[in-house]
């Protein structure tokens, strides 16, 4: 298995809390955020929406090409949060990041390092609290995440499709296989 897809799955067991609440729900919650990372990033290959400058604080960031609107929603959602908080930053902490990454006032250094490959596990992190924000179960089957990704990570507004999440989906998974 690849590092990055692993980095992803633990990323889905670990920011909830350092044991999940089932193994089921850390094997959906790893499949939703690989699923949104291979699709959002185009097959893990953009950190950085596509025609933005690496400057500019407008468009996305990470592999889970997240904007800075729903970075800030993250970062107050943990704030309100205690305990979530202190399990995102225990998880943070194993790839030495300290506190100050979870400052709202630090969106430049924020949004600089989740353009880096150093930065994946930030946008992991940011990626699991956006949907923990988020109404319902995680779906238990690729299609079903697939329609949730479309509907609250990507929205209505968005152009990508259910179809989208899933084919990208699968072909990380075959690449893993291979």
């Amino acid at each position: 298995m690849s590092t990055l897809p692993a980095q992803i799955r633990q990323a889905a067991r670990k920011v909830y809390r350092r044991n999940p609440p089932s193994l089921v729900y850390a094997a959906s919650a790893s499949t939703l955020l690989l699923m949104t990372a291979a699709h959002e990033s185009l097959q893990f290959r953009h950190r950085r929406q596509i025609g933005f400058s690496p400057y500019s604080t407008r468009g996305a960031f990470s592999l889970f090409q997240l904007e800075w609107i729903s970075i800030s929603s993250s970062l107050d959602y943990l704030d309100r949060r205690p305990l979530l908080r202190k399990h995102a930053l225990d998880y943070l902490s194993e790839y030495g990041f300290d506190e100050t990454i979870l400052n709202s006032r630090a969106k430049p250094a924020i949004l600089n390092v989740l353009q880096q490959p150093a930065g994946d596990p930030l946008g992991a992190m940011f990626a699991r609290v956006h949907y923990l924000q988020r109404p319902g179960k995680i779906p238990a089957t690729p299609a079903g995440m697939a329609d949730y990704a479309k509907q609250h990570y990507n929205t209505s507004a968005g152009k990508a499709t259910p179809e989208d999440y899933l084919k990208a989906y699968r072909a990380i998974i075959r690449s893993e296989r291979a």
